[in-house]
C-alpha cells in the first residue's frame, strides 16, 4: 500500500475547478484508469528530463489525472462501485500512479530516495501494474493486490497502452503537432497526422518525430504522403528502438453518443515542456459526405483539445478510428426561428485508410 506521506513529495497542490459535469458520467473503468496512468507517467518523465524539479513535476502529472477523473468522471471509478471520491482522495492516487508508471518507464532519472519507497511497497503490496491501475485502492487504502486479474481485461489494457505509446510529437520548421504509429517494418516506422501540421515543412526539410522516450527522430519530406485531397498524410522514420503500433479500428460503426478519446501532445508553454495530454469525449455527429479535406467525424471533448493536439489520434476502445484535425469551431443554426450556438471538432475517418 502506497501513501502519498510515503513518498515524501512535500508539495502544495493548486486547486483547480473541475469542469461540471452530469452526475450520470460513468465511473472511470480500468482500462481507462490504465491509459490515465500511462499519460500521467509519461508526463512525469518527460518533465524530469527537461529539468523540472520532481516535487513540481509529480504534482501537476497528478494534478491533471485528478481533474480528469473529478470532471469526467464526477470522482467515481468503477472498482470502488461508483463511490465518489473528493479532490483530495483523487489527487493522493494519482500522485501514485504518476510515480509508479514513471517508475517502469524512466526510473534511472528519479530521485533515489523515491526509487526505493517504490521498490519496497511494490515488493508489499504486488507488482507496479496491478498498482498502476488501483487509483481507488491506493487513495481509500486497500492492498491493491485485491484487484481481479481478468485476461481479456489485461488485453484491453494493453491494447490502451500501446496506443499511448505510439502517439508522438513532430516538430519541423513552422510545424508542430501529434501523430500516431501505424506500421512497423523491420526499423522503418510509418506514422499518421494531419497533412496541415506540415504545411510549412518544404522540400528537403528535416522533420523531427519525437516519440513517447523522448527520443528524436529524423524524417524526410521525401518519406511524406498525401492520402487523395483529404488532410491525411503519412510519413515514415526510421529508428532501431522498438515501438509499439497502433491498432486501426476499420469495424465499428461510428455513430452519435460512441465515445472517444482524444490523445495528443499539447505544445509547451512558459510553465511546462510539450505534455501528452488525453480528453474524453463523444461522436456528435457524422457528415453524410466528407468535405474536401476529408472531415467527416464530429465530435466534442472535455476539455477542449490544445494547441499541438492536431493529427493525433481520435480512439474508441484503445484502436484508432479517426485523426484529429480541426480544434473546437464554433458556429451557429436555426432552430424554431433562433440561432443556436454549437462548438465541435472534425476528424478524418481510417476506415478506408491503406498502410
Amino acid at each position: 500500500m502506497l501513501s502519498r506521506a510515503g513518498f515524501s513529495v512535500g508539495v502544495s497542490l493548486a486547486m483547480l475547478s473541475a469542469p461540471h459535469l452530469s452526475a450520470k458520467a460513468s465511473p472511470a473503468t480500468k482500462i481507462q484508469m490504465s491509459l490515465y496512468a500511462k499519460v500521467a507517467g509519461i508526463n512525469l518523465c518527460n518533465a524530469i528530463k527537461a529539468g523540472q524539479p520532481f516535487d513540481t513535476a509529480v504534482a501537476i502529472s497528478g494534478e491533471t489525472i485528478a481533474q480528469v477523473i473529478s470532471g469526467s468522471h464526477n470522482g467515481r471509478i468503477s472498482e470502488l462501485g461508483g463511490d465518489q471520491l473528493d479532490l483530495e482522495e483523487l489527487r493522493r492516487g494519482a500522485i501514485n500512479m504518476a510515480i509508479l508508471s514513471a517508475y517502469e518507464l524512466c526510473r534511472e532519472t528519479m530521485p533515489a530516495n523515491v526509487r526505493e519507497n517504490v521498490e519496497v511497497a511494490t515488493t508489499k503490496s504486488g507488482n507496479t501494474g496491478e498498482n498502476r491501475v488501483a487509483i481507488a485502492e491506493q487513495s481509500r487504502g486497500n492492498s491493491a493486490s485485491s484487484v481481479a486479474n481478468n485476461s481479456s481485461r489485461e488485453h484491453e489494457i494493453s491494447q490502451h497502452s500501446s496506443v499511448v505509446n505510439s502517439v508522438v510529437r513532430i516538430d519541423g520548421p513552422g510545424a508542430s503537432g501529434s501523430g500516431v504509429i501505424v506500421k512497423r517494418e523491420a526499423n522503418s516506422y510509418t506514422l499518421v497526422s494531419a497533412c496541415h501540421v506540415l504545411r510549412d515543412v518544404h522540400q528537403n526539410e528535416e522533420i523531427l518525430i519525437a516519440t513517447y522516450d523522448q527520443k528524436k527522430h529524423v524524417a524526410s519530406t521525401k518519406d511524406l504522403r498525401r492520402s487523395g485531397q483529404s488532410d491525411l498524410c503519412s510519413l515514415i522514420f526510421r529508428s532501431t528502438t522498438v515501438y509499439e503500433t497502433a491498432k486501426i479500428d476499420r469495424e465499428t460503426q461510428l455513430a452519435i453518443g460512441l465515445p472517444v478519446e482524444l490523445i495528443g501532445w499539447a505544445i509547451p508553454t512558459a510553465d511546462l515542456p510539450p505534455s501528452l495530454r488525453l480528453t474524453n469525449g463523444s461522436i456528435t455527429g457524422m457528415a453524410l459526405a466528407k468535405n474536401n479535406e476529408g472531415y467527416s467525424v464530429m465530435y466534442t471533448t472535455n476539455p477542449p483539445s490544445l494547441p499541438g493536439m492536431s493529427g493525433g489520434p481520435v480512439v474508441y476502445e484503445g484502436k484508432v478510428i479517426a485523426i484529429h484535425g480541426r480544434a473546437e469551431r464554433f458556429g451557429s443554426f436555426s432552430y424554431e426561428g433562433k440561432q443556436m450556438a454549437t462548438s465541435y471538432s472534425l476528424g478524418i475517418s481510417l476506415r478506408d485508410y491503406v498502410n
